[in-house]
């Protein structure tokens, strides 16, 4: 389980009426599983289910900022079918085919002013699944010293789906028509960025052992498609 603490104030100038809109994350259930088999004394097969990213936030109905966001939740599992060959006693290579799914849900409140009413909705919620791959090598120097190198390709999600609004008013509800949004689409791509990773591991004494990592990550790529318009952000 992972815990979020994510904390607003409003500012002085601030001329939306609401809270704070609370404890906007709070615990997050996590993990993974991974499952290893030998084939023979150079062969390796191995499967993994793990999170590659993940947050799901969520904020009181009142709070300051609802016609930016209210509740978002955007997460990536992987499935991981990996092959592993010694090549000698000191170097080892890998590769693995990653099946990347994801999911994406976003609620804003839509201001009804106009018609002095309660705050609308509009909901865009869709899952997707995306490919890439990883390979890695080890390099044993002796049974208690040794080096990884790993790469992982990027991943693309495409979500899209069809906007769904909700408790709109009737002028709000008319403006949208004439511009031709109560049907559209929004359509989001995100690129799960490449990486390298360069390990170190070694073993000083039969209790203790010593580890660093050191990485490179591009930066996320997303494209978002609303209505006619498109926005690209890393």
């Amino acid at each position: 389980m992972l815990h979020g603490d994510v904390a607003f104030t409003p500012g002085a100038g601030t001329t939306v009426e609401g809270n704070d809109g609370g404890q906007a994350v709070g615990w997050v259930p996590g993990g993974s599983f991974f499952y290893v088999n030998t084939v023979s004394p150079r062969v390796k097969y191995g499967i993994g289910l793990y999170s590659n990213f993940g947050n799901m936030m969520k904020y009181d109905d009142n709070w300051v900022g609802r016609y930016n966001i209210q509740q978002g939740t955007l997460l990536g599992m992987s499935l991981a079918l990996a092959l592993a060959y010694r090549v000698d006693e000191h170097l080892s290579i890998g590769v693995a085919a990653n099946v990347m799914y994801g999911k994406f849900d976003s609620q804003v409140a839509v201001n009804n002013a106009l018609d002095q009413m309660g705050d609308g909705r509009l909901n865009l919620s869709d899952s997707t699944c995306g490919l890439g791959g990883n390979i890695g090598l080890i390099y044993e120097f002796n049974p208690r010293t040794r080096i990884g190198l790993m790469y992982s390709s990027p991943v693309k999600l495409n979500f899209s789906g069809e906007n769904q609004w909700s408790g709109l008013g009737p002028t709000i509800e008319k403006i949208l028509a004439a511009h031709g949004l109560l049907n559209s689409q929004t359509n989001i791509d995100i690129t799960v960025p490449q990486q390298v990773m360069l390990s170190y591991y070694h073993q000083s004494t039969d209790n203790l052992s010593v580890m660093a990592n050191i990485g490179w990550q591009k930066l996320v790529q997303i494209r978002l498609c609303r209505y006619i318009a498109c926005f690209e952000r890393s």
